[in-house]
């Protein structure tokens, strides 16, 4: 449910979460929220 939750914000103010499998062989995943100037490559 946080997962969603934290999507769900993440939508509504234009970003987006990824989600990616650990590649140093540990257990888990990474999960990042992005925003929209992150993803159009924008810095403040």
């Amino acid at each position: 449910m946080g997962l969603y939750l934290s999507k769900k914000i993440a939508e509504a103010h234009g970003g987006t979460i990824v989600a990616e499998c650990n590649k140093d062989g540990m257990k888990g995943s990474t999960f990042a929220m992005l925003t929209n100037q992150q993803k159009s490559g924008k810095t403040s």
